[in-house]
């Protein structure tokens, strides 16, 4: 099984699911986990991408191509995340592709989905 752990808080974060793919919880190395019934749940170990292998995987450097729809890096305070629905660069921002509207964030790489 592939799980991608975009909240992982640590490289020995531990995602709790149920043998049909629904979350049940997340733990990492500081934190003691126990959801219900453990039983019944996969563990799957996470295997963290660095910040440097994330951008990487997304290309960085120059514009972007315009009026094309583009899965989008962005990085904050806590750290590099993927914007959950494609987005186009229009005249110098990010927009939502399906409704327009500018988005908020600090795109620090794209690629075409």
């Amino acid at each position: 099984m592939t799980v991608s752990a975009p909240y992982a808080r640590s490289s020995n974060t531990e995602i709790h699911v149920t043998d049909s793919g629904r979350f049940v919880g997340l733990c990492g190395s500081t934190e003691r986990c126990s959801p219900t019934n453990r039983s019944d749940h996969l563990l799957v170990k996470v295997a963290m991408a660095t910040r440097r292998e994330r951008i990487d995987a997304f290309m960085h450097e120059g514009e972007p191509p315009t009026d094309q729809p583009l899965e989008i890096l962005c990085e904050d305070h806590i750290g590099t995340y993927v914007i959950p629905f494609l987005c186009r660069w229009n005249n110098g921002v990010w927009q939502n592709v399906n409704t327009s509207r500018r988005i908020e964030a600090t795109g620090i790489g794209w690629r075409v989905r």
